[in-house]
């Protein structure tokens, strides 16, 4: 960083979106005193939306089952990318306070054939995963590490030595450019910003302010949904994070109490993504209202497949009707590159520009780990925890530095 901004009263660095990975990384970069704006237009306050949408889970992994890793990239690759959840849980006491999260169980859930057997080949290739335990025909994995879960709501107080440095602003950045001085963002206000360090943090899109990217990056859709059930809940049972390889489902279960009083599991869960139009992928459906044909298709298959493999494991006894009943859902898409590989780093010709994406459904921990390799690039110019696959310049020279191709 150098002087430039701070002879003026713009920000040494604009950060496009307030999720997880914008809002840790403007908090980082404050306790530096370097300062920092978030554009996002669904930020009130100076609050950022991601804290009141999602599951709010902090994974201890990946989602994608450990060894498709290994498939594409080798086995070095999938320990690393596992071990990057790991290390953004590390940071999880500089944002919160732990008394805020649940500590949760997290585990993995076979329940077809294929996803055993891929389940059993993470285990043994040492990928973080215990040997099973079997609930009906369901196995069991657990992860050594725990989720971590902050429920329905959750307002991180912003300390004040902090606040002096970071600020939010509701708007959206249409247009980004870089010159040897400086970086220019445009508003959809109409307003321009200049600063030194453009991070472009949101998600779909980065390929419209950076147009290069547009055919290197797959949009991918993704749904989230919050359901009660009529599955009844033991008297001391604790919410449990459960993924299941088939479809890539993500889901916390949690005590509720239902209208009768009864004491009854609910689930919150991203996926199945076969659902989803084109099999998750190639349709932008941020935003949009969930239509009755897919809540149709959702509510058929957590009644006939989902909960019915995790009843014996959730202690739920039977016979009761398994019925469900949709509270909330929304898409969510972020874009996932062409070789499966996050990107992380410098998009901008000029290196005024860096940019994070291809994290959907990989949990929040990612992100922290990502905002800390960001913070490290725009203080240091450099930071020893990004690895060489994940610079988007593989692109460019064709070739990564280990001789892994950049499209795959």
């Amino acid at each position: 960083m150098n002087a430039l901004s701070r002879k003026t009263n713009n920000p040494d660095v604009l950060i496009a979106g307030g999720g997880p990975l914008g809002w840790a990384c403007g908090r980082l970069l404050a306790r530096k005193k370097i300062r920092t704006v978030i554009i996002d237009p669904n930020i009130a306050g100076n609050v950022s939306p991601w804290m009141e949408k999602g599951l709010g889970v902090f994974w201890p992994s990946l989602n994608d089952p450990p060894t498709r890793a290994v498939v594409a990239h080798g086995l070095p690759m999938a320990h690393w990318l596992q071990d990057y959840c790991k290390h953004g849980q590390n940071l999880i006491p500089e944002f919160f306070q732990l008394s805020e999260l649940k500590t949760l169980k997290c585990v993995r859930a076979g329940i077809l054939a294929h996803e055993i057997d891929e389940l059993n080949k993470a285990a043994e290739q040492n990928l973080g995963l215990s040997r099973p335990q079997t609930f009906a025909e369901t196995k069991i994995f657990e992860e050594p590490a725990p989720a971590f879960w902050f429920g329905e709501k959750i307002c991180a107080e912003i300390p004040k030595n902090e606040r002096q440095f970071l600020s939010f602003k509701c708007d959206r950045v249409e247009a980004v450019a870089e010159s040897n001085e400086f970086c220019t963002s445009k508003l959809s206000s109409g307003e321009q910003i200049q600063s030194e360090i453009i991070l472009l943090a949101n998600g779909f899109e980065i390929s419209k302010l950076e147009p290069w990217l547009k055919d290197m990056l797959i949009p991918m859709t993704d749904i989230e949904s919050h359901w009660t059930t009529g599955l009844i809940c033991p008297p001391q049972a604790e919410p449990v994070a459960v993924r299941a390889c088939n479809g890539h489902v993500a889901s916390v279960f949690y005590p509720h109490q239902d209208s009768d009083g009864l004491r009854t599991w609910a689930v919150r869960m991203t996926g199945p993504r076969f659902l989803l139009p084109s099999a998750g992928a190639g349709i932008n459906l941020s935003g949009e209202k969930v239509g009755d044909d897919l809540k149709n298709r959702l509510q058929q298959w957590l009644v006939t497949f989902y909960l019915p493999a995790l009843r014996s494991y959730l202690r739920s006894p039977e016979p009761s009707d398994i019925r469900v009943e949709l509270k909330t859902a929304r898409y969510a898409t972020d874009c996932l590159p062409c070789d499966e590989l996050p990107v992380l780093g410098d998009v901008g010709r000029l290196g005024r520009i860096l940019a994070s994406t291809g994290w959907l459904a990989c949990g929040w921990s990612a992100s922290l780990q990502s905002a800390k390799i960001v913070s490290e690039l725009i203080e240091l110019g450099q930071s020893s925890k990004l690895a060489p696959l994940l610079k988007p310049r593989r692109w460019r020279s064709g070739l990564s530095e280990d001789g892994v191709t950049g499209m795959t």
